[in-house]
């Protein structure tokens, strides 16, 4: 299954797809792995030199694992398709 994540931040729209593993049910979370987590933490700004702090990881949640390890969560939409707004917003 795909998700797809529209993040509207200070580098205008973005938008990726993050693909799940199986067929999760709308509502269920679901523990990204670390190269998805890499990958959406470099996808709303991809420039070295800029300081907007911005990343597509806020549409997802922190949770910690067993050994205190954080770990992100995505929660399935009903729709398959997530909007997030970053701190800047240009649209």
């Amino acid at each position: 299954m795909d998700i797809k994540i529209k993040y509207h931040g200070f580098h205008g729209l973005t938008r990726a797809v993050v693909r799940l593993p199986g067929n999760p049910q709308p509502g269920e979370l679901v523990r990204l792995s670390r190269s998805q987590v890499r990958r959406l933490a470099r996808a709303a700004c991809g420039m070295a030199d800029c300081r907007c702090g911005e990343s597509l990881l806020a549409a997802c949640e922190i949770r910690m694992g067993a050994d205190n390890a954080p770990y992100y969560v995505l929660e399935v939409p009903p729709t398959g398709t997530l909007e997030v707004w970053g701190n800047y917003p240009q649209d």
